[in-house]
């Protein structure tokens, strides 16, 4: 029965990362397919605000690893992590992140809503985490901070 119970546990994690995998692949194909269109809307001259040199350079980016963005939402007067529809998608030229793109789940599927976020893109770089970790960012809306968080993904084998 142990065992059973292990298993179930194992596979209910592995099921979560598979999931989480899947919707992270959706947005990078969406962010894929609308990256120039999106890029094309930084006006004419503004190109530094966005942190490029050349228009040109547009053509040279590509989309990194989308980032799950949470909140804190005051739930039964006590405040929970809570998932948003959102996630940023760092944009990185010569592998260097420069800006981040949002996506936001709208009927069932992603779209993209904004762009920019160029500091926050530099300093999302400079945080190293491993292969077997997720990235967070959490965002206080109403103050305009946002925070790393990471957590382990679940062990796939039994190590015993």
């Amino acid at each position: 029965m142990k065992k059973i119970y292990k298993c179930f546990i194992l596979t209910f994690f592995y099921s979560l990362t598979l999931v989480a995998q899947n919707e992270e692949s959706l947005i990078i194909r969406k962010a894929e397919s609308q990256l120039l269109e999106t890029l094309s809307k930084i006006p004419i001259g503004s190109e530094k605000k966005y942190g490029f040199d050349l228009r040109e350079d547009f053509q040279k980016c590509k989309v990194g690893k989308p980032i799950k963005v949470l909140t804190l939402e005051k739930i039964n007067s006590k405040y929970a992590t809570v998932e948003t529809n959102e996630w940023r998608i760092p944009i990185t030229l010569n592998s260097n992140n420069v800006l981040l793109m949002t996506a936001r789940k709208i009927n069932d599927d992603y779209e993209i809503v904004d762009l920019g976020g160029q500091y926050l893109a530099k300093e999302l770089q400079e945080i190293k985490i491993s292969k077997n970790e997720n990235q967070y960012l959490l965002r206080l809306y109403n103050l305009h901070i946002d925070f790393i968080a990471t957590t382990i993904r679940p062990i796939e084998k039994d190590t015993q």
